[in-house]
């Protein structure tokens, strides 16, 4: 076992819900207090699971690459900034205008993969300096690579909203 070698656990992918997921079990298995979380309300990374043995934390993020490049950052990557007494990464956000209808399920916060382009109402310079960016989502599944490389920023559509219209301001966060 890894786990007395090292200060963190990171495991992707095993950890979703139902009858092929050993991760959980394997994981309360080593000690206590074991899985403490297995499911967030989050879209793309619902099955990630997090986990304490012996005051060493344990990550399970997806074997989605997106959902687990999401997760790492959302969760591991702060985790590591604190215990290094660094600040965590601050990425630069901006303001776009939605190209298109976004659904998203209630009670659940949804992350976005965008791909950004200068607005051509504003590239004169003439208008709303503050919003002068076109956000077009990126659709496809948490296993499609290709979408987060082809993706320049992300948004995030709250829990308690049921989507966004196109048009709408929103803020987004580069990822590059």
């Amino acid at each position: 076992m890894a786990l007395p070698a090292y200060d963190l656990i990171i495991l992707s992918g095993g950890t979703s819900v139902g009858g092929r997921d050993f991760t959980q079990a394997a994981i309360d298995a080593c000690g206590s207090p074991g899985v403490l979380v297995h499911g967030l309300s989050i879209k793309p990374g619902k099955p990630t699971l997090l986990g304490l043995i012996d005051n060493k934390p344990i990550f399970g993020l997806s074997g989605n690459p997106v959902t687990a490049a999401l997760t790492f950052q959302l969760l591991v990557e702060p985790t590591l900034a604190r215990w290094s007494s660094v600040s965590a990464p601050v990425r630069q956000r901006l303001k776009a205008r939605l190209t298109r209808n976004l659904p998203s399920p209630g009670g659940m916060i949804s992350y976005i993969r965008c791909r950004l382009e200068k607005d051509p109402e504003y590239a004169d310079g003439m208008g709303n300096a503050e919003v002068c960016w076109l956000a077009h989502p990126i659709m496809g599944g948490s296993g499609l690579l290709s979408t987060l490389a082809l993706a320049d920023a992300m948004l995030c559509i709250p829990a308690n909203a049921e989507g966004l219209r196109e048009g709408s301001i929103v803020e987004v966060e580069l990822l590059k």
